[in-house]
């Protein structure tokens, strides 16, 4: 974590711990989900489209890349950086930046929400 808050009494390190062991799990399998449930959905759309305009194969995976990419970071990095400004009154670019450092689990701690 960021290293700025922390719990001082034992019960609350056991909570965090025992909340911890439930909630990094399901943060994962919620991450796969939607990732899964996103890739099916360009996958269709892949293969749909792939019958219509068989010329152009690689163009259209390229295609479909860039938006699952895009898709992505919109649902990733760039809404929760819109929430992150309204309610921390921070500027976007420090908002995208904060999220940026967390997701990626770099976390230097010059922001805090």
């Amino acid at each position: 974590g960021y290293g700025h808050i922390v719990p001082i009494t034992p019960s609350g390190r056991r909570f965090c711990v025992l909340y911890s062991l439930f909630g990094v799990p399901l943060t994962c399998i919620l991450l796969a989900m939607s990732s899964d449930m996103i890739s099916n959905r360009m996958l269709q759309f892949y293969t749909t489209a792939k019958k219509r305009h068989l010329k152009h194969q690689t163009a259209l995976l390229y295609g479909i890349i860039l938006m699952y990419l895009s898709l992505g970071f919109i649902v990733f990095m760039f809404l929760p950086s819109v929430v992150l400004s309204k309610l921390e009154d921070w500027s976007y670019e420090d908002s995208l930046y904060y999220t940026f450092i967390t997701l990626t689990t770099i976390g230097f701690g010059d922001l805090i929400a």
